[in-house]
């Protein structure tokens, strides 16, 4: 076998780079952020030589309200819960299960607004862990 064949076979039998790792820390990272968001806090993410990525609480509020009107629009507030939570809110009822109804269903964990906030964090993951591998390395 000519050297062109061992490296043509050794080429093919190699195996992707393990990124569990990294995987895991971005998971991580994005629950934090989306988390800190829905609790109102800006995610600004600062990077020497670059401009910050900003994902405002605005940004949030905003996705939340299109999500909201989104779901009156289709039809799926049949229940006029927009009302029933601000009566209950005015009122000093709690309201939390009207909320959640309202927002509609959701796979992840902690809930619609949580999934909202992942969606907005995620696509900044990877700059979020270099900053903050810079960070720790000062």
């Amino acid at each position: 076998m000519n050297s062109l064949a061992r490296a043509q076979a050794r080429w093919d039998s190699m195996e992707p780079d393990d990124d569990s790792g990294y995987e895991e820390a971005a998971s991580r990272w994005v629950e934090d952020k989306a988390e800190q968001l829905v609790r109102g806090c800006d995610l600004i993410i600062r990077r020497p030589g670059q401009m910050p990525i900003v994902v405002s609480y605005d940004a949030f509020l905003a996705k939340v309200q299109d999500h909201l009107n989104d779901r009156q629009i289709a039809g799926k507030d049949d229940e006029d819960m927009f009302a029933q939570v601000v009566i209950a809110a005015v009122s000093g009822a709690p309201a939390q299960r009207m909320a959640r109804l309202l927002l509609g269903h959701s796979d992840h964990p902690e809930g619609k607004l949580y999934e909202m906030a992942v969606e907005l964090v995620k696509p900044h993951a990877e700059a979020g862990l270099e900053a903050q591998a810079e960070d720790e390395g000062l």
